[in-house]
C-alpha cells in the first residue's frame, strides 16, 4: 500500500456499504471521514457520495444531498468511472444541485458510452422505449459525442443516425424495422376484412 491507512480505511469501508462486512453508513462515513479532505482520493470522494446519496434517498436530507453532489463531482474530477450516472441521477432530480436535464442527459449519455455502465443504458432505454419523439435534451447530449454518429467507415457523413447511435450506447431501438411492422400488420388487416366481405357476398 502505497497509503496503508488511507487504503485500509476505504477497503474496510468499501465492503461495509456492499454489504461484505457488519457494519452501517454511519460507520462508512466515520472510516472515510477519519482521512483529511486533502487526503482523499477518487474512490474516497466517490464511496462518500453514494453514501450521501443513498441516505439523501431513504430520508430526503439537503444537507445530504449536497454532500453527495460535491464528493461525487470531486470523483468524477479524478476520472472514477461510476460518476457520471451518479452526477446525472442528482442534476435530474435537482438534489444537491440545481436540476439541469441537458447536463443531466450528458452525463447519461457518457456514463452509457464511455464507461459501459449498465445503470445508465438502462435509464436511457426507457426514454428510448418510449419515444419517438425522444426528449430535446437527450439528442442534445448525443450530438456532445461526435463518434456516436461515425459512419461504416469510421468518418462523419453529416448524417444523423439515431438507431446506430443507439446501438452504439448499447440500446436496441430497431426504429425502421417497427415501423414496417406495423405497416405490414395494417396492410394485413385489410386484406383480412376484405376476405372476409367476399365471403359474406358468397
Amino acid at each position: 500500500f502505497r497509503h496503508p491507512h488511507r487504503e485500509a480505511a476505504t477497503l474496510k469501508a468499501q465492503m461495509i456499504h456492499k454489504g461484505e462486512a457488519p457494519g452501517t453508513p454511519s460507520d462508512v462515513l466515520a472510516l472515510i471521514g477519519a482521512i483529511p479532505l486533502d487526503k482523499l482520493d477518487a474512490n474516497c470522494n466517490y464511496l462518500l457520495g453514494e453514501v450521501y446519496k443513498k441516505l439523501d434517498e431513504e430520508t430526503p436530507n439537503d444537507e445530504h444531498a449536497r454532500r453527495a453532489f460535491d464528493h461525487i463531482t470531486r470523483a468524477l474530477r479524478a476520472g472514477h468511472p461510476g460518476t457520471p450516472f451518479d452526477l446525472g441521477e442528482l442534476l435530474e432530480t435537482g438534489r444537491g444541485t440545481e436540476a439541469h436535464l441537458p447536463r443531466a442527459y450528458y452525463m447519461y449519455v457518457m456514463a452509457a458510452f464511455h464507461a459501459e455502465d449498465p445503470r445508465a443504458v438502462a435509464r436511457l432505454a426507457e426514454d428510448v422505449a418510449a419515444g419517438p419523439p425522444y426528449p430535446p435534451e437527450l439528442i442534445e447530449a448525443m450530438q456532445e459525442f461526435p463518434d456516436l454518429f461515425l459512419s461504416m467507415d469510421g468518418t462523419h457523413d453529416g448524417a444523423l443516425d439515431l438507431e446506430e447511435a443507439f446501438h452504439r450506447l448499447g440500446i436496441e431501438a430497431h426504429l425502421s424495422s417497427d415501423d414496417d411492422d406495423s405497416d405490414n400488420s395494417d396492410d394485413g388487416d385489410d386484406s383480412d376484412s376484405e376476405e372476409d366481405d367476399s365471403d359474406d357476398g358468397d
